[in-house]
Parts: structure tokens; sequence; C-alpha cells
């Protein structure tokens, strides 16, 4: 059975207000389509992650005053999910202009964070209670991987944007 954690609806209705609000702002000043897709899914996709972070630390921090538990390695392990998740949301949020403009350094950036995120949550799979959310994550992040090759392969054909 597929259980919805309570993260993941919040979630998405962040994930379409940022892409309704950002794609015609960042239409205006696209270097390409792609470019302007990109940026979009990275801008969604990290507005995702920021807030599914900051949900999942206020649920661990509220679990934990409520049932009293001490500082352990698995408060620490369930606070560092949280922060690396808000962490990876707000570099994508950050950069997504950035990605816009055909900024080669951005890409390479959001590219490096990409993958290790993926080898983080693929090392999360196999634990019992890694939740519908890690593997959601996994597919979101693994399609922007492919949006971010397919964006360079393009570059790297036709040369960048106004060459």
């Amino acid at each position: 059975m597929l259980v919805i954690e309570p993260q993941i609806p919040a979630a998405i209705v962040v994930a379409v207000v940022a892409a309704a609000l950002s794609f015609r702002r960042f239409r205006r000043s696209a270097s390409s389509t792609r470019h302007t897709a990109l940026a979009t899914y990275a801008l969604v996709l990290g507005s995702v992650m920021a807030l599914a972070g900051a949900l999942h630390t206020g649920a661990v921090i509220g679990s934990a005053r409520e049932h009293a538990k001490a500082y352990d390695s698995r408060l620490v392990y369930l606070l560092l999910i949280g922060g690396i998740l808000v962490f990876c949301g707000l570099l994508n949020v950050g950069l997504s202009s950035r990605l816009n403009k055909a900024m080669g350094w951005a890409s390479a950036v959001t590219l490096f964070a990409t993958v290790a995120f993926i080898v983080f949550l693929v090392l999360l799979l196999p634990l019992p209670d890694a939740g519908s959310l890690a593997t959601s994550l996994l597919v979101l992040n693994s399609i922007y991987l492919l949006l971010l090759g397919g964006v360079w392969l393009t570059v790297r054909e036709k040369g960048p944007p106004g060459a």
C-alpha cells in the first residue's frame, strides 16, 4: 500500500504556484526554450525539496519534544535528512535564474549537487523507513539530471545561445 506523507501535497501546491509565477518571468529573459524549461524545473524541484525538508525537520523536532527523546545518532540522522533537502532545494531555487541565462558554472554546480543527492537517496532506499518521499525525490531528481544532460548536449552541439 502506498502511503502518502503529509508534506507531499503541500509541496505539490508550492511547486505548481512557483512554476506558474516563474515561467513567464523566465521566458522574457530566456536564452532558449530548453533553458527556460530547465530553470522552471529547477525552481519547482527546489521549492518542493526545500519545503519538504523544512516540514520534515519541523516534524522531527516536534516528535522529539513530544516523546522527550534524547539527542542521539538517530535524531541527528533525521535532522540531517531535512537539512540536506533544504540545502539542495535552496541551491536549485537560487541558481534557477542563472540556469535560464545559460551560465555554465550554474549547470556544473547543480549537476554536482544533484548527483550527490541522488547517491544519498539511493543509500536511503534499502532502509525500512525510507518512505515514499525518498522514491519520489529520486525520480524527480533523475528527471532533472536528464534535463541537465539534454541541455548540455544541445549547447555543446549548437554552441551557446547567441553565438
